[in-house]
């Protein structure tokens, strides 16, 4: 599953209910203006100052305060200074409690600060006041399934589905939490809804893409990411998964394309570097290798196979000084991957270390990889093992093998 975590997470927001400015008959224009601003301004610095205004005026009160100071949280918390908005959404509750908007808009600022629980704990209370609050069942199945409480959440979009039965973004959502159980077909019963009603969502025809991709659907998946692009040309996770399925097809060109645009747009994108390291080692252009593999390792330093791949590259060009405390480091970080015993194998016989390389090839060996025959195919191919390929590796593969690793690698016999 790739990027899945950008719509994982998707909130509605739901703006407090506006205040009525007064006649201005009876209210001075400013008065009147500031009104307007602390309910309506789309610029939450400019709603912040109006809404101060009336509070510190002293001209509201009861319930009409209560709006005022929520709306001074909201605007607080879309400044990202949600800590103060606390305070406003306490003062609002104080004034009147009874108002579930102030309470599920508290949870977005607790949301904003990484509180669940306490994030949880207001939609609970939104809902209990307003048992229709369509929306907070919506943001609270989307908190727990954040959470891993897929089955959970999933009551809760259903219970939306009930309040609100042509809203995409509850079936695109509940698709979400379908799939993070697994239930590849359930998610996409939701999906293909979701794109029904909001044929426009990119996010949308991606999501539907990936689960379609866990189907083996690639011609309808790859369809699902050119529509998402097309919708929005910057939605990386689906020019990511469409370069992966191009790859997978052996379409490289296609896929490094994407891949080269994935990385202009995010840098430091580890699944378009590792896609770029590997087609770099499948033309032999070892220095593009560990250009990318460099870059890879600096934002994930404990990705074992990146090591490997590095010293494997660092190998080809004779680099062994360099190869081998990669492949060291690959081990450590990795531990029981038989392709790194592999890879350190050959530095170590290229290097004159045959015991030690020996014992790598054994433990690779063990660990499956290479399998039995590959291993067979390499020595055949080397002129040292002249029996069947076919994977038990008796008394004359191993004799291949001691006889190869004593004349100590003077080439790499490839599969």
């Amino acid at each position: 599953m790739f990027a899945k975590a950008l719509f994982a997470c998707l909130l509605l927001a739901l703006a407090a209910p506006p205040l009525q400015a007064q006649d201005s008959d009876t209210v001075p224009t400013t008065r009147g203006q500031q009104l307007l601003g602390c309910a309506r301004e789309p610029n939450p610095e400019v709603r912040y100052k109006d809404c101060s205004a009336l509070i510190e005026s002293g001209a509201a009160a009861d319930k009409t305060l209560a709006l005022i100071y929520l709306n001074r949280a909201n605007a607080l918390d879309q400044m990202k200074r949600s800590e103060e908005a606390l305070k406003d959404y306490a003062e609002s509750i104080k004034l009147n409690p009874d108002d579930a908007s102030v309470y599920y808009n508290r949870a977005l600022a607790y949301e904003h600060l990484k509180d669940a629980d306490k994030a949880l704990a207001d939609y609970d209370e939104a809902i209990k006041r307003d048992p229709k609050y369509e929306t907070a069942y919506v943001n609270r199945g989307v908190l727990l399934n954040a959470l891993g409480e897929h089955e959970k959440a999933i009551k809760d979009f259903n219970t939306a589905q009930v309040l609100a039965p042509n809203a995409p973004l509850i079936y695109l959502n509940r698709g979400n939490a379908y799939e993070a159980l697994k239930e590849h077909r359930k998610a996409l019963e939701d999906y293909n809804k979701a794109v029904e009603l909001e044929p426009k969502s990119a996010g949308t025809h991606y999501s539907r893409g990936v689960v379609l991709m866990e189907l083996g659907e690639r011609d309808k998946a790859l369809a699902d990411f050119n529509t998402a692009l097309k919708l929005d040309p910057g939605l990386v996770p689906a020019q990511e998964s469409r370069g992966i399925l191009e790859f997978q097809a052996g379409n490289k060109a296609a896929a490094t394309k994407d891949f080269k645009a994935v990385l202009a747009k995010e840098p430091k994108n580890r699944i378009a570097l590792t896609a770029m390291a590997d087609a770099a080692m499948g033309k032999d252009d070892w220095k593009e290798a560990v250009d990318y593999l460099d870059r890879l390792i600096a934002e994930a330093p404990k990705d074992g196979p990146a090591y490997n791949d590095r010293a494997w590259a660092y190998f080809n060009m004779d680099e062994l000084t360099k190869a081998l405390p990669d492949a060291n480091k690959a081990i450590q970080l990795s531990p029981g991957n038989g392709h790194i015993h592999d890879t350190r194998g050959w530095i170590l016989c290229r290097d004159g270390a045959a015991d030690n390389a020996r014992a790598d090839f054994d433990e690779a060996l063990k660990l499956g990889a290479p399998d039995a025959k590959d291993l067979q195919r390499r020595l055949q191919k080397a002129g040292y093992y002249k029996g069947a390929i076919d994977g038990a590796f008796g008394r004359g593969s191993k004799a291949a093998l001691d006889e190869w690793i004593t004349a100590k690698c003077p080439e790499e016999p490839t599969g």
